[in-house]
């Protein structure tokens, strides 16, 4: 059956428990406590990109010449700013 090769090959892709939190029983928690902080970090920084994502993209925008005026003059560009800063917002408000 297909069930049944599928099965076979997966069984052995993983690894135990014990090889999962360091093989050291009692330091699971910990490990998983330092792996959410490393998390946290990331996620923050991400914030802080997406703070600066606008601002950069308008001053591209402004910048940037396309059949003789700048792309930010193009309604479609336009639409582009709006929308990233419109999800920017709603990410924020989430918190």
């Amino acid at each position: 059956m297909i069930g049944e090769s599928i099965a076979d090959v997966a069984a052995g892709m993983f690894a135990s428990w014990g090889e999962l939190v360091g093989a050291v029983e009692g330091k699971g928690f910990r490990t998983a406590m330092k792996t959410l902080a490393h998390g946290r970090i990331n996620i923050a920084a991400m914030g802080v990109g997406a703070q600066r994502l606008p601002d950069e993209a308008v001053a591209y925008a402004g910048t940037r010449r396309q059949f003789g005026r700048a792309i930010i003059d193009f309604q479609l560009v336009q639409a582009m700013l709006a929308d990233s800063e419109a999800e920017i917002h709603a990410a924020r408000d989430r918190q």
